[in-house]
């Protein structure tokens, strides 16, 4: 504090869990204990959501406002409900190591109904309730010196916020303010400069950029009606193929675009 000294330290040693008032959720939240060695330094992530509150558990004055909503935006009313995390849950979050090996490991969170639906799973996915789901985001996250999403902006990160804050979460990065920064969020649309342009999601840039899509049986409409049947595997692996691609679409955006940019160092 002013150029003077205010903390001398004697000594530096490992937190042990038995130590007195040590409590490592106040750090990292309550994520599980495989996570940390998930660390990335560059991550990349996507989201799966579902409607959870139905219309008619609603009052008539929440009613009225999502109706005249939806009639303004001219959207089936379930989807806009699917579509905002006051009215919908994350059923599956996958994530990975942007930069290094092409076969980096993808980790899909996600979030079963029974632990039959758990069952099903691959070894990949890990089941998870909704709210370790959002600690272990933002925990990773803190530990990251990039998060790379598409169209995290637009939606991915608003919606986990929403729902860190149904939760009582802390939201430990701001991944929201700094829009026109590289770090700490790369949203990739935003680099591509194609907005307004044509379609620009993430099915159309994979065709044009010769990567595989993550558009094959399943796509963001067919989320909803798969969660109610159980098929939380099938949200799984589609989840993991939208981070496999935008892994992909980010190393080809980082080797053409970023190392020219003067705001961009590895």
């Amino acid at each position: 504090y002013h150029d003077a000294p205010q903390l001398r330290v004697l000594d530096v040693r490992p937190a042990r869990d038995d130590d007195s008032g040590y409590d490592a959720s106040l750090l990292f939240g309550r994520t599980p204990p495989w996570l940390h060695a998930r660390a990335c330094r560059t991550l990349v992530i996507d989201i799966e959501t579902v409607p959870d509150t139905g219309i008619r558990e609603m009052p008539q004055t929440i009613v009225k406002a999502l109706t005249e909503f939806s009639r303004r935006k001219e959207m089936d009313e379930s989807l806009v409900r699917g579509l905002s995390p006051f009215f919908a849950t994350v059923v599956a979050l996958a994530f990975g190591e942007a930069d290094g090996d092409d076969d980096a490991p993808i980790d899909v969170l996600a979030v079963p109904r029974n632990e039959d639906e758990a069952a099903t799973l691959p070894d990949w996915a890990h089941a998870v309730d909704e709210a370790t789901l959002l600690e272990s985001f933002w925990s990773l996250a803190a530990g990251a010196r990039t998060v790379v999403t598409y169209n995290g902006m637009g939606f991915d990160v608003p919606f986990l916020v929403g729902r860190s804050l149904a939760h009582g979460i802390p939201a430990r990065v701001d991944l929201l303010s700094q829009r026109v920064k590289l770090r700490p969020h790369l949203d990739l649309p935003e680099i591509l400069g194609q907005r307004g342009r044509g379609p620009s999601n993430l099915d159309v840039v994979c065709w044009a950029l010769g990567i595989e899509s993550p558009k094959g049986e399943m796509d963001g409409s067919m989320v909803a009606p798969a969660y109610a049947s159980g098929r939380i595997a099938e949200i799984a692996t589609y989840n993991r193929a939208d981070v496999r691609a935008t892994r992909a679409v980010y190393r080809r955006a980082r080797d053409l675009l970023l190392r020219f940019r003067t705001d961009w160092s590895e």
